[in-house]
């Protein structure tokens, strides 16, 4: 693990998705220097080892914040954003989410946050006034009306506010 850390540490200033970082290089040789001395005295302070491990767990926690935060932060603001949004516009009329369609952690939690009500899954009860967190894959497009359409984090698959269609809540219903 110790030697790995080391090597991971050279591509990093070098990569598209993290060499725009601070100081890239500089946190880069921290990184492989550090490395490198724990994996020396790894081998050399043999009644020391756990504490060199744990010393270099620490700095591999440390170049994963300097590395791969960055980029990720940068990456989820257009759907945190998307989230948020997707709580606005539906006011204070409740918002479901449909059956079983898909979700993640990260946007549920700002729509939570921005209605200030807990997303749960629906799957009876349906009606045409609730807004509905719709996975488009589970209805046809006639099904309902779409009220906004955003993106999951690190997911193609563009996701709909929406409220159903009468005949559809009623069909649903039915079932």
């Amino acid at each position: 693990v110790i030697v790995l850390g080391a090597i991971a540490a050279i591509p990093m200033p070098v990569l598209k998705q993290t060499g725009f970082v601070d100081f890239a290089w500089v946190k880069a040789g921290v990184l492989l220097i550090v490395m490198a001395l724990l994996g020396w005295f790894y081998f050399h302070l043999k009644e020391q080892r756990l504490v060199i491990f744990a010393a270099a767990m620490l700095m591999l926690r440390i170049g994963f914040d300097w590395f791969i935060i960055p980029p990720r932060y940068d990456d989820f603001q257009v759907h945190k954003i998307g989230a948020l949004k997707a709580a606005e516009v539906t006011g204070d009329a409740p918002l479901h989410i449909f059956k079983d369609s898909e979700t993640e952690h990260a946007t549920s939690f700002y729509i939570t946050l921005g209605k200030m009500q807990l997303l749960k899954h629906k799957y009876e009860g349906f009606n045409s006034t609730d807004f509905y967190y719709l996975d488009p894959r589970l209805l046809p497009d006639s099904a309902y009306h779409t009220v906004y359409d955003f993106n999951l984090f690190r997911h193609d698959q563009p996701l709909k506010i929406a409220r159903l269609k009468p005949s559809t809540a009623d069909d649903l219903n039915k079932k």
